[in-house]
């Protein structure tokens, strides 16, 4: 519906309750058309409710599967990933902890049997 219809009159009240519950994201899919107005505006007389955005929401919910709803969109489907040619590097990890080097004369000598001099 347009901003300029007469649903409401001069009440603003109405306008920004009616507003604050298009703007909910809980009614993305309502579509502001006339038979989506009638039917929500019949239940909120029929039931005796106050045109509020709690009352509007109740009967959003309540009249969910007989109202003009923009569908769903349907899921795109993605091409599936790309197989790589070679298998990927490994990734670098640190270092394992060694025992101390020690050199004499030019000569690696180990740490724990080291002999005596």
């Amino acid at each position: 519906m347009k901003d300029g219809d007469q649903r409401f009159g001069d009440d603003a009240d109405a306008k920004a309750e009616w507003q604050s519950f298009l703007s909910d994201n809980r009614h993305i899919r309502f579509e502001d058309s006339q038979q989506n107005w009638n039917s929500m505006f019949g239940f909120l007389k029929e039931h005796a409710l106050y045109f509020n955005r709690e009352a509007l929401h109740f009967a959003y919910a309540t009249l969910r599967d007989t109202l003009e709803l923009t569908p769903l969109a349907t899921p795109v489907e993605q091409p599936p990933a790309p197989v790589p040619a070679q298998p990927p590097t490994p990734i670098p990890t640190a270092q394992t902890r060694q025992e101390p080097t020690i050199w004499r004369n030019g000569k690696k000598i180990q740490f724990r049997n080291a002999t005596r001099l």
